[in-house]
C-alpha cells in the first residue's frame, strides 16, 4: 500500500511538473506573431516521455536541420570507418624509359574534402612507377552520380555561392574557391584582385570600380556571372581605401575545371600526356596504381553537423542512393534510401514527409517535429552510432554554428545545448539536445516558418525556449 501511495505521489508530481512546463512554454512562445508557423517538441531521453508538443505534427520546412536526417542515415548504412576512396588506375605496360603504353584513369567517388594536393599525391604515384611519357589519355571517371547538379528547389540565385556549389562526383577544393577584393587608394583608380594559384582555372574578370556610393545606390552591388568556360565576371563598387573582401564563389561548371586542374598537375609533374583528358569510365581490365582515402565518416559527420556544410550533406545523400540502390547515385534515389533506412534502423517514419536533398537547401523539403524527435531518441539510445552522431552536434558557446550566443545568456547556455541549427529566409530550426541543471537529458525540436523580416527575434525565442528547459526540467 505504501508502494502504491508513493507511486501515485511521484505520479503527480510528474504530471504537475509537465502541466506547468506546458503553460510556461505556452507563454513563452504567445510572444511571437500569431500568424507565424512554430512547432515544439520535447522529449525525455531517461523514460521517452513527452515533456511537451505544439504543433508537432505539421510539416515544416527544416533547412539545414535536414543534416540530422542524412548523417544518421550515413552512420547507420556505412559506418563510422566508412571512407571515400579516390582511385588511381593504368592500362597497359611502361616501358624501361619510363613511356606507359596505355591510358590513366581518375575513378571519383564524391570524396567532398579531395584536394589538388590529394591529386598530386596520386599523380605522383606514377612518377614513382618511372612514368614520365604517356602513350594515351588521361580519362575521369565521374559515373558514380548523375548529371543533375543542383537539387530540386534549390534557389537559382545561390548558385554562385560556395555553400551552393554544384554536386559531381568529381569534387577538387570543394568545387569552390576564394579571391580577395581589394579597393584603390583614391575614387577612379584600379580595384585589384589577389588569389591562390587555382586562380589560374577559374579566370576572374574584374570590372569592379573605386568610387563613392550610399548604401541605396544598387547600380554599386557586388555581382559576378560565369560563363561555361569558367570565367568570372565581377562588377560593382567598392569605396577608396575601404579593407580588402574575401570573396568566395562556387564553380560553376566542374567538368571543364577539373580537365583543367587534372591537365595543369600533369604538367607540373613533368609527365607528358599524348592524348588528351577527357571523361570516361573505369575498364574492368584496369590496374589499380594508387588510392586516397577520405577521413573516416565520423569525422566527416562532425564536419558537416558543426559547419553545416552543405557539400559533405549531399554527397553523403547520393552516395546512400548509389550504396543502397546499387547504381548511380540521384537525388531520386538519396531520398529513397534515407527513408528506406531511418525506417529500417531507427524507426523514424518519413513515408509521408518530402525528402529532396540532403543539406536542405531545397524549400521543397518538409519534415514534422514528431519526426525529428523519433531520430533523436533512436539516435540516443543507439550505442553503435549515437555517440559520433552527438559528438557532431554545435555545442552551445563552444563551437559550430552554436559558438556565438546573444543576449548575455552565454553562461547558462554553454555546453548545455547540443544541436543542428537550421536557416535560411522565413525559416528558422534546431533540432538536438538539452541537458538542464537537474541532470536530465532532454531531446528537443524546434520548427519555425513563414516569418517575414529579420530572423533575430525567432532565434531569440529559440534561445528562451531552450533556457527555461535548462533551468526548469
Amino acid at each position: 500500500m505504501k508502494k502504491y501511495i508513493t507511486f501515485i505521489f511521484f505520479l503527480l508530481i510528474c504530471v504537475g511538473t509537465h502541466a506547468s512546463t506546458q503553460s510556461d512554454l505556452n507563454d513563452i512562445i504567445a510572444r511571437a506573431p500569431s500568424n507565424v508557423n512554430i512547432g515544439v517538441k520535447v522529449q525525455s531521453m531517461e523514460n521517452e516521455n513527452v515533456i511537451y508538443s505544439l504543433n508537432a505534427d505539421r510539416y515544416y520546412i527544416p533547412a539545414s536541420t535536414q543534416k540530422t536526417l542524412t548523417a544518421a542515415a550515413a552512420l547507420l548504412y556505412l559506418g563510422k570507418s566508412f571512407e571515400f576512396k579516390t582511385t588511381l588506375y593504368h592500362t597497359g605496360k611502361i616501358r624501361a624509359d619510363g613511356t606507359l603504353d596505355g591510358n590513366v584513369y581518375f575513378k571519383f567517388s564524391g570524396d567532398p574534402t579531395l584536394t589538388t594536393d590529394d591529386l598530386r599525391g596520386l599523380i605522383a604515384e606514377l612518377s614513382k612507377l618511372g612514368v614520365k611519357k604517356i602513350n594515351g589519355s588521361v580519362y575521369l571517371d565521374n559515373t558514380l552520380y548523375d548529371a543533375k547538379a543542383y537539387g530540386s528547389g534549390w534557389m537559382w540565385d545561390d548558385q554562385n555561392d560556395c555553400y551552393s556549389a554544384p554536386l559531381n562526383a568529381i569534387i577538387i577544393n570543394h568545387n569552390c574557391f576564394d579571391i580577395d577584393l581589394i579597393a584603390g587608394r583614391h575614387v577612379g583608380s584600379n580595384t585589384r584582385i589577389e588569389g591562390d594559384n587555382e586562380l589560374m582555372y577559374t579566370p576572374v574578370i574584374n570590372q569592379v570600380v573605386t568610387r563613392n556610393f550610399t548604401a541605396n545606390d544598387n547600380s554599386c552591388l557586388l555581382d559576378v556571372n560565369v560563363d561555361p568556360n569558367n570565367n568570372y565576371y565581377l562588377t560593382g563598387c567598392v569605396t577608396p581605401g575601404s579593407p580588402a573582401q574575401t570573396l568566395s564563389f562556387a564553380i560553376r561548371y566542374v567538368e571543364p575545371f577539373a580537365k583543367q586542374v587534372i591537365t595543369g598537375l600533369f604538367k607540373a609533374a613533368h609527365i607528358t600526356v599524348r592524348g588528351y583528358v577527357s571523361f570516361a569510365p573505369v575498364p574492368v581490365a584496369a590496374h589499380e596504381t594508387a588510392a586516397h582515402y577520405s577521413l573516416p565518416l565520423a569525422n566527416l559527420i562532425t564536419i558537416m553537423l558543426k559547419q553545416s556544410d552543405n557539400l559533405i550533406a549531399d554527397t553523403l545523400f547520393k552516395t546512400l542512393g548509389a550504396f543502397y540502390f546499387q547504381g548511380q547515385g540521384n537525388w531520386n534515389n538519396g531520398a529513397r534510401a534515407v527513408t528506406a533506412i531511418l525506417q529500417q534502423y531507427a524507426k523514424v517514419d518519413l513515408s509521408d514527409d518530402a525528402i529532396v536533398d540532403g543539406a536542405g537547401l531545397s524549400r521543397y523539403n518538409l519534415v514534422t517535429p514528431d519526426d525529428f524527435s523519433q531520430l533523436l531518441d533512436s539516435v540516443y539510445h543507439n550505442p553503435n552510432m549515437g555517440g559520433a552522431f552527438i559528438a557532431g552536434l554545435p555545442i552551445a558557446g563552444v563551437d559550430g554554428t552554436l559558438a556565438n550566443k546573444v543576449n548575455g545568456r552565454d553562461i547558462i547556455l554553454r555546453s548545455n545545448i547540443q544541436a543542428k541549427t537550421g536557416s535560411m529566409t522565413g525559416v528558422l530550426a534546431l533540432v538536438g539536445y538539452v541537458y538542464t541543471k537537474q541532470n536530465h537529458i532532454l531531446s528537443f525540436v524546434i520548427m519555425i516558418n513563414n516569418f517575414p523580416g529579420k530572423v533575430y527575434p525567432y532565434f531569440d525565442l529559440e534561445m528562451r525556449i531552450a533556457e527555461y528547459l535548462i533551468r526548469h526540467e
